[in-house]
């Protein structure tokens, strides 16, 4: 991740990129920082794991993706369409951004992936229906995602990078939401039967080893794989707001993390495992990201504005 943010922050500067769009932005921004002595070391060069998050954040009428770098505070605009662009997901290398965004042509919701070091976009799917919530492989070599006639009715599907190919896992559930990778496992939430009842499941990424997960709430929603695979956090409805809950991959441990009058939802963890970013929802500042600790403690808002933020992620 640092040599593509290197490599992107050089070919701006060095104008083998025009000065135009993301690179003028980022220019200006440098000039900014630099002036007020804030700097965006921290988030482009010098970074490190778990420095910079990825989030969308609808603003001017639609949602963009932006980069935030935890320590400062400060903002990149990565994207600014009409479209909407949502659903941030890092490669493992940290060298592309995956996400879902309106396709113009199509008129369906599609897989876009966008290179950090060059800015270029790269539409994977061009359905006409919905293709959303790409998930990558840990090799990076293939992107999960669900895909159906619309959001209410999809079922996981597999691209393989490298051929084009797409492969289709067996329906197990009704609206079936990938969201997490882990060795061979998936993790998805899915209609269990009831119209409102969600609840989470593993499956291998051959489509075998299909295994229901235990509730944690009366609604279970966007499940993540701890970095270490030992754990995963999900968003349960519980006492009528969302929290964020963590479970031991065996089923056995269960752990709140948060309890409030808030809804706090979309959990991801920071590649060390010991902080995980998600999205507060309260009456009085709406949708913000907020920053704790793997334990629970010391919950820290990021974001400060009065746009809809939504589905951070850390990067590698």
């Amino acid at each position: 991740m640092i040599q593509a943010l290197n490599s992107f922050k050089n070919a701006c500067q060095e104008n083998t990129l025009p000065l135009t769009g993301i690179c003028l932005r980022f220019v200006l921004l440098l000039v900014i920082t630099a002036a007020l002595g804030v700097g965006l070391a921290r988030a482009v060069g010098a970074a490190r794991p778990g420095d910079v998050v990825a989030y969308s954040s609808a603003r001017g009428g639609s949602s963009d993706i932006f980069l935030l770098d935890v320590a400062s505070g400060v903002e990149l605009r990565l994207t600014d369409t009409p479209t909407n662009e949502e659903w941030p997901r890092w490669s493992p290398d940290g060298r592309f951004l995956a996400y879902m965004a309106d396709d113009t042509q199509s008129g369906g919701l599609n897989i876009f992936t966008l290179e950090l070091a060059t800015g270029a976009v790269r539409q994977l799917t061009h359905g006409a229906g919905v293709q959303a919530f790409p998930t990558w492989s840990p090799d990076g070599r293939q992107i999960a995602f669900s895909a159906g006639t619309d959001l209410n009715d999809t079922d996981i599907q597999i691209l393989d990078l490298a051929s084009g190919q797409i492969t289709r896992l067996p329906r197990t559930a009704v609206h079936e939401r990938v969201s997490s990778w882990s060795g061979d496992v998936l993790l998805f939430s899915a209609n269990g039967g009831g119209l409102a009842v969600f609840r989470l499941y593993r499956v291998n990424s051959d489509g075998r080893a299909f295994t229901s997960l235990p509730f944690g709430g009366a609604v279970d929603l966007n499940p993540v794989w701890s970095p270490d695979g030992q754990w995963f956090a999900f968003q349960a409805l519980r006492d009528q707001d969302y929290e964020i809950v963590v479970r031991s991959a065996d089923g056995r441990a269960l752990r709140q993390l948060t309890d409030n009058g808030a809804d706090d939802f979309s959990p991801m963890w920071s590649p060390d495992g010991q902080r995980l970013v998600f999205i507060r929802l309260t009456p009085e500042a709406g949708y913000e990201v907020y920053i704790l600790q793997a334990d629970g403690s010391g919950a820290r808002r990021l974001t400060f504005n009065s746009f809809r933020e939504n589905t951070p992620a850390f990067m590698p």
